[in-house]
């Protein structure tokens, strides 16, 4: 592992643990890795399958858009255990890192809902009035950003269910991705081809920077270093400095959507729904290390806790368990 990423995360662990001898919190695994990139089985789903998280019993959560379902599948025995129902329309899921609860947006349902990780009942958790389409979760678990198809970020107390703020700026939001350390968060608007950064302790846009075409999801790495953003229309992997603000590198992997780093932080997966395919890179060189065909429109990609296990949804209908 680089010594940069090894040490940024030993910092996220420490940070989890709340690093002091008394602090008490959920355990934080260490021996984290990534897949070999070998599929060991897939699922079919019907209903559209789009988000997935996996919880630290290897229980996979994955949401089904056109089902208003989400399905549990062991990732280990690659066998559905159950499934229970959300509101409409269900698409992105996240994990609070204690992993207590699963937030997801209903998007049709224009509501955010939440699943009980330990009795895995969903309930309605926050109305919004238009129709919620990405969503991120601090690293306290207090906070919820939720981004519409319109032109609002809205800041919820994830305890109290109230809405904090409702930002509105850009049009038809999405890509919400927390900076790891610093009180930052990264959100593309689609339509306006920027970026724009907001300081999550004020809660006030910070600014707005062109990229061009319709930028997708995001990620920033383990060491806060470098932001990731996908773009379909451009068909490339747009690479940013955070320290200079300014765009390191442009790859070209063709339309790419949802983007993801392994738990261990030495590779980067990326979606790409229009052309079918699930790209691997490594993180320092931005090589690709592998990539697969899959069935029509590949989504969201999840991990175990410790890295050993993929799970890919694809709209078309199939689940792909990978190690």
């Amino acid at each position: 592992m680089h010594p940069k990423r090894r040490a940024a995360l030993a910092a996220l662990t420490c940070l989890a643990a709340a690093c002091g001898e008394d602090a008490a919190g959920p355990e934080v695994a260490t021996d984290l890795t990534h897949p070999e990139g070998v599929v060991v089985d897939s699922i079919a789903l019907s209903g559209r399958p789009y988000g997935v998280v996996v919880l630290d019993n290897g229980t996979a959560l994955i949401t089904r858009r056109d089902d208003d379902r989400v399905s549990l599948i062991d990732v280990y025995d690659v066998a559905v255990t159950g499934e229970l129902p959300t509101g409409h329309t269900p698409g992105d899921i996240v994990l609070a890192p204690d992993g207590r609860y699963a937030y997801l947006v209903n998007h049709w349902g224009r509501s955010v809902g939440r699943i009980d990780t330990e009795t895995t009942i969903h309930e309605s958790f926050i109305g919004i009035e238009n129709d919620p389409v990405a969503i991120a979760v601090s690293a306290d678990a207090a906070r919820l950003y939720v981004t519409d198809n319109r032109h609002s970020l809205h800041v919820m107390d994830a305890r109290t269910r109230a809405i904090r703020t409702t930002l509105e700026f850009g049009e038809a939001l999405s890509g919400p991705a927390l900076h790891p350390t610093a009180p930052r968060l990264y959100v593309t608007s689609r339509l306006t081809g920027e970026v724009c950064t907001v300081d999550t302790g004020s809660e006030m846009l910070l600014g707005c920077r062109d990229v061009g075409g319709k930028p997708q999801r995001q990620a920033v790495d383990p060491q806060g270093e470098r932001l990731f953003t996908t773009s379909e229309i451009r068909e490339v992997l747009d690479v940013w400095s955070l320290d200079e603000d300014r765009l390191l590198r442009s790859l070209p992997i063709g339309p790419c959507n949802m983007i993801v780093f392994s738990p261990d932080g030495e590779q980067i997966y990326v979606s790409q729904s229009l052309a079918y395919r699930l790209t691997v890179l490594d993180a320092d060189d931005l090589e690709i290390v592998w990539s697969m065909e899959t069935a029509r429109r590949p989504r969201w990609i999840g991990f175990t806790e410790r890295g050993d296990r993929a799970v890919v949804a694809a709209e078309g209908g199939q689940v792909y368990i990978i190690r």
